[in-house]
């Protein structure tokens, strides 16, 4: 079982330690005013009993050891020890998620989605525990919601989606679709997408080298594609004579056809002479398997890092970057629309929140 230990520091501040733990970190980066110590090899947050609170909310479900100081200040019980909350957790509802989990799969869910909704799930279900998953109610979520919003402070996307797995309990699991019917979704901040110049484009391109990534980032680039169409395309899929790419299952279960450009294709027929795919267009390390996503993300990172883009902007922006680049012109949106896979009553999607 996980430990955190929670210390008093110099200057006003509450030393957290914890071992590395991609679920704890999340949470403490969560935390307004946290700071890394990287001699010290532990975090620091402002001193205050909100604070402590905060922490022993955050970390309910694991062990936490409070020095003598904290202890006094914070709403523990007596005879709670050092051991604030244990988490037994995992063993009670590990099944439940699984069942949630195998529902998910039959009904045709991305592993990405299962893997998000399960993580949500897993932390709905913790704030819920002494309650009993089975009788939480409206008030319950909305509770859990607020809780969220206003101290946890995650982001609006993260409440969304948590709605989303929520909703897909009560209306998939429980039979009850009209439970959450008065739960309001928080409004999306709205965000320019972020877009290469041409400038911008020619500069990181010219730093792949490797011929394999640089043919599947022209395809990303050519035909707004997203990273997980790219890395799924078959040879197949590929017409070279009418320049177009043939996209199976895209986002939506939609499929479409996209262009082809000259460039990309001179690219792609470099490729594939070099490599000769038999099965997946790009396949990956293991026999059998395309290249994974993660690859192609960190063929994209060096390539930006080397080209010295200094913009906050990810893989995803080379598919905003083809239809600001096709708009530029002055192509019809309709058009571009189809080409990028939206339907035709999301003109305004373009902000990064599909990948």
């Amino acid at each position: 079982m996980a430990r955190v230990k929670l210390e008093v520091g110099k200057s006003g501040t509450v030393i957290i330690r914890i071992p590395f733990n991609l679920e704890m970190i999340s949470k403490i980066n969560s935390v307004e005013g946290r700071q890394w110590n990287a001699e010290g090899k532990y975090w620091t947050v402002p001193f205050s009993k909100n604070m402590i609170n905060l922490l022993l909310s955050l970390f309910r479900y694991d062990t936490v050891e409070l020095c003598p100081r904290l202890k006094a200040i914070t709403d523990v019980p007596e005879n709670g020890g050092d051991c604030v909350k244990k988490a037994n957790y995992a063993d009670k509802y590990e099944k439940t998620l699984q069942e949630i989990d195998n529902e998910m799969k039959l009904r045709g869910y991305s592993q990405k989605t299962r893997k998000a909704y399960r993580c949500q799930l897993k932390e709905f279900i913790s704030y819920c525990l002494d309650k009993g998953w089975r009788r939480i109610g409206e008030n319950e979520v909305k509770d859990y919601l607020d809780y969220m919003m206003n101290v946890r402070g995650v982001s609006t996307s993260s409440i969304d989606q948590a709605i989303s797995a929520i909703k897909f309990i009560f209306t998939k699991i429980l039979g009850q679709p009209g439970m959450i019917l008065s739960i309001p979704r928080p409004k999306k901040e709205q965000r320019l997408p972020q877009a290469f110049s041409l400038q911008e484009i020619g500069g990181l391109f010219r730093q792949i080298k490797n011929i394999k990534h640089r043919a599947i980032l022209f395809l990303i680039y050519s035909a707004g594609l997203r990273v997980g169409e790219a890395v799924r395309l078959k040879i197949g899929d590929v017409d070279i004579d009418k320049k177009m790419l043939y996209i199976r299952k895209a986002q939506g279960k939609n499929e479409r056809y996209t262009i082809l450009s000259q460039v990309a294709l001179e690219s792609l027929r470099f490729y594939l002479e070099l490599y000769q795919p038999e099965k997946w267009l790009f396949p990956g390390a293991q026999p059998g398997r395309h290249i994974t996503e993660r690859s192609v993300q960190k063929a994209f990172e060096d390539a930006r890092a080397k080209a010295g883009i200094q913009k906050e902007i990810t893989i995803h922006s080379l598919r905003h970057s083809f239809a600001t680049h096709l708009l530029e012109p002055g192509t019809d949106l309709g058009y571009i629309q189809e080409l990028l896979g939206h339907n035709s009553d999301r003109i305004n999607s373009l902000d990064g929140s599909e990948e």
